[in-house]
């Protein structure tokens, strides 16, 4: 059976593991020598003992290094390295691909509901009468001079307002109706648009000069506030009246 290792030729054996191999033949002659003869052994064999002892642990050490390693979760490869690399880079060409043909599809059916609507529009036009065509036209400068607001009147837009020979003295304009002998106003010509009534694009568009023309002959004063603000009308009216009226033009 195998001697039990001495306290002392285990200390002696861990350092001569320690040390490089030049300084390993000094140290364990100056070991050798200070341990104590036990059991019958002769100098010989207290040196087998104690290299056998050296070099057991000096196998063991890298195993033990590697197995914890391993149980820590520390100790990757360099082959692991490059396959998780490699995983990770096809993920995320996956994902771009992935998104490419996501925002592709949307594409798509964005431009299918837009033909969609085109051709619900185009339909609408084949079956819309004359005067729904026509409302097409002037309905959109109809808006814009409805919306319009003065600064130089407070923000407000006077030409909505209605006016004629049953409230002209009520409106702190009595002799509004000896003056103008056919009103008109944006409210009105609201109404008719909304009927449906102007059969024609110059029904409208004379409707809404006599509303211009009425306002600057009452007001024919050119510094007067309702003088200044219907100038401002006139020339956004003549500017979309000339843009519709462009559209309507036989192509050359």
């Amino acid at each position: 059976s195998r001697e039990p290792i001495e306290e002392d030729a285990m200390r002696s054996a861990f350092t001569l593991r320690g040390c490089k191999k030049h300084e390993q033949e000094a140290l364990l002659k100056a070991s050798l020598a200070a341990l104590p003869r036990r059991n019958g052994m002769d100098y010989r064999t207290r040196q087998r003992q104690m290299e056998g002892i050296a070099m057991g642990l000096q196998n063991r050490e890298p195993r033990t290094k590697r197995a914890k390693t391993t149980k820590s979760g520390m100790g990757v490869s360099p082959e692991d390295i490059a396959k998780n690399q490699k995983e990770s880079e096809q993920l995320k060409r996956q994902q771009q691909r992935e998104e490419r043909a996501r925002k592709k599809r949307k594409e798509v059916l964005l431009r299918r509901e837009e033909e969609r609507r085109e051709e619900e529009e185009r339909r609408a036009r084949m079956m819309e009468s004359p005067q729904q065509k026509l409302y097409r036209y002037y309905e959109p400068i109809l808006q814009v001079l409805w919306d319009m607001e003065f600064q130089n009147l407070g923000g407000t837009n006077p030409f909505r307002i209605v006016i004629d020979k049953d409230n002209c003295a009520q409106m702190g304009a009595p002799d509004y109706c000896t003056i103008i002998t056919k009103p008109m106003n944006l409210t009105w010509i609201k109404q008719k648009a909304k009927k449906m009534e102007y059969e024609t694009l110059e029904a409208f568009f004379n409707d809404v000069e006599l509303l211009i023309k009425n306002a600057l002959r009452y007001n024919s004063d050119p510094n007067n506030d309702f003088h200044l603000a219907a100038k401002e009308m006139s020339r956004k009216y003549v500017k979309m009246k000339s843009v519709v009226v462009a559209k309507l033009l036989p192509k050359k």
